[in-house]
C-alpha cells in the first residue's frame, strides 16, 4: 500500500501517470502440490527476475505470494 500511495502521490505532484500491474501465474498452486515448494520458489524467482530486467531502476516489484490457498 505504501508503494501505491507513492506512485499516486508522484502522479498528482508532475502531472504524470503511473501504473500498476497485477500478475497471476495460472496453476501456480499445482507447481507446489506436485512439484515441491522449492520449486514454487523457483518459479517465482525466475519470473520476478524476467519481469525485472524489463524494469526501469525507478520502477518497484512488491510481490504477495499466496493470494488464495484456494486455487
Amino acid at each position: 500500500m505504501d508503494r501505491i500511495s507513492q506512485l499516486l502521490a508522484r502522479s498528482r505532484r508532475s502531472g504524470t501517470e503511473g501504473a500498476a500491474l497485477y500478475v497471476d501465474l495460472d496453476e501456480f498452486k499445482n507447481v507446489n502440490d506436485t512439484l515441491g515448494h522449492a520449486a514454487g520458489d523457483r518459479l517465482l524467482v525466475a519470473a520476478a527476475a524476467r519481469l525485472a530486467s524489463t524494469l526501469r531502476e525507478a520502477d518497484t516489484i512488491v510481490g504477495w505470494a499466496a493470494m488464495s490457498s484456494s486455487s
